[in-house]
């Protein structure tokens, strides 16, 4: 699988529906394995996986696992998901491009700075949740972070950006 610990350049994991895990190498292939819920490791299969499987994708720089979805992020800024509760994808699937940093992935939604400087949601079925936040102009995201189910009529959640200006922005996805 690896050569030796040097190789990875990030590691990222999920305990929701099982334990399972990613390993992102210094040339961008993408290692999945652990328990395969919902085809969340977006590895072509069903099943479990007890050894790292590469990804049939290349130039990863980034991955979050969620409760039921993972999203890739490539190094020419598309965005993939696999998984998810409704939709079940069991290869990485585009989702869409101009893509800068994933900040924020749950079982519902993922948040993602987009090269233009906006902040986008996207479901885990890969839909666009209809968040376009354009940042002030000049201000740049220091700190980003979104806040899980709040009540029973949860639908997308929230979340709060700090940027370079001093000022912090909430941003709201509930219908």
């Amino acid at each position: 699988y690896f050569k030796n610990k040097t190789e990875i350049s990030k590691i990222a994991f999920s305990y929701y529906n099982g334990n399972r895990f990613y390993a992102i190498t210094n040339d961008g292939r993408l290692f999945a394995w652990g328990k395969n819920a919902y085809n969340s490791l977006g590895i072509g299969v069903t099943g479990d996986v007890d050894e790292p499987t590469l990804v049939n994708l290349e130039n990863v720089v980034d991955v979050y696992a969620s409760d039921y979805s993972t999203h890739i992020l490539t190094a020419d800024g598309n965005l993939y998901f696999t998984g998810s509760s409704a939709y079940s994808a069991a290869v990485p699937t585009l989702i869409t491009g101009n893509i800068k940093k994933i900040y924020y992935s749950n079982s519902h939604c993922v948040s993602v700075l987009t090269n233009d400087g906006a902040i986008k949601e996207y479901t885990s079925e890969g839909k666009n949740a209809n968040i376009n936040i354009p940042l002030p102009n000049g201000a740049n995201i220091v700190s980003y972070g979104m806040v899980n189910s709040i009540g029973d009529d949860y639908t997308y959640g929230w979340g709060i950006c700090a940027c370079d200006d001093g000022k912090v922005y909430s941003i709201s996805g509930d219908d």
